[in-house]
Formats: structure tokens, C-alpha cells, sequence
């Protein structure tokens, strides 16, 4: 049960396609990490547009699809440590 309602639930993802933040980003001043699937046919090109944006940012592509953090756990995490810890 997420505690809301289905009808809910609609209205919010609608009233999300109207957010567009893409003009603050660029105020974004911490280095940020971007990780897309190569064969990401949804999210590879959003993914390289945000990496662009941001200005601290930095676009790891991993192969695979959608679910990298099932797809490839060990390489998955090894981004994250580096980025974290580098």
C-alpha cells in the first residue's frame, strides 16, 4: 500500500510532465554522477543531455540495458565507489 490512491498516483505523474528543471541545473555546483546502460534506448540520450548541462558532471556508460544495478552489480558499484571515493 503506497497511501494513495490510484486516481492520485495519476494526477501526480501528470502533473510531472509539466516540471521541466533544466534551467536550474546548471546552478548544480557538486559534482554530480551520470550512469546509463549502452543499449539504453530510453534514457541514453536524456542521460548524455543531463551529463552536458550539469557543469560538474560526468557520463558513465556501463554495458547494458535499463537495470545496470542487476545487470552488471560489480561494474555498477565500482562506478559509484570510484566517484565517491576517487
Amino acid at each position: 500500500d503506497l497511501g494513495v490512491t490510484k486516481k492520485q498516483l495519476i494526477q501526480l505523474t501528470n502533473s510531472l510532465k509539466q516540471l521541466d528543471l533544466r534551467a536550474q541545473l546548471s546552478q548544480v555546483s557538486l559534482p554530480v554522477l551520470v550512469i546509463c546502460g549502452q543499449q539504453d534506448k530510453v534514457n541514453r540520450s536524456a542521460s548524455q543531455e543531463l551529463a552536458e548541462i550539469l557543469p560538474h558532471a560526468s557520463l558513465h556508460l556501463i554495458s547494458g540495458k535499463h537495470e545496470l544495478n542487476k545487470e552488471q552489480p560489480a561494474i555498477f558499484a565500482q562506478q559509484i565507489n570510484n566517484f565517491m571515493y576517487d
